[in-house]
């Protein structure tokens, strides 16, 4: 069975510079994927926005989960809601830290450092993820990387 096609002149490359996948009908069509990416991959996800998403403290200190760290961004015009949600490096949620629909402005939320079940998190790496709903529905996304730490009591 054939799983591949060239085109042109030996570039290899379907006209608009993206390579051909096959559809489930059998017939060959531009890839759905961006350029460069692999053919029958999902889409890219939603683009990501420039929010000044900033995260204070970080990295993170606190003994036993006490302080907060302050997230500081900017719905942007266009927006209608957003949701700010704090993930571990392997995707998995640990906090849910909530959102509006209030429409554009500046919006200031805290972390106390702590999971959904209310303990403290282990040290490590941590994903603080910003998502923008508009008004037909749309997503666009911010994330910032952020750093916990765990000192020793003295």
């Amino acid at each position: 069975m054939l799983d591949h096609v060239t085109l042109g002149l030996g570039s290899g490359r379907a006209p608009d510079g993206r390579s051909l996948e096959r559809g489930a009908d059998g017939a060959w069509r531009p890839a759905t994927a961006s350029v460069g990416a692999t053919p029958g991959c999902l889409p890219p996800p939603a683009p990501e926005a420039d929010a000044g998403l900033q995260l204070v403290p970080n990295p993170f200190s606190a003994r036993t989960g006490q302080g907060t760290i302050r997230a500081a961004f900017t719905v942007p015009d266009g927006r209608q809601g957003w949701e700010l949600q704090i993930h571990d490096l392997w995707g998995g949620l640990v906090r849910d830290l909530g959102g509006d629909d209030l429409g554009p402005g500046p919006r200031v939320v805290e972390w106390d450092g702590r999971d959904e079940a209310g303990q403290p998190v282990p040290a490590g790496g941590y994903v603080a993820l910003l998502r923008w709903r508009g008004a037909a529905g749309d997503l666009a996304r911010a994330a910032r990387r952020l750093v916990v730490v765990r000192e020793a009591r003295p």
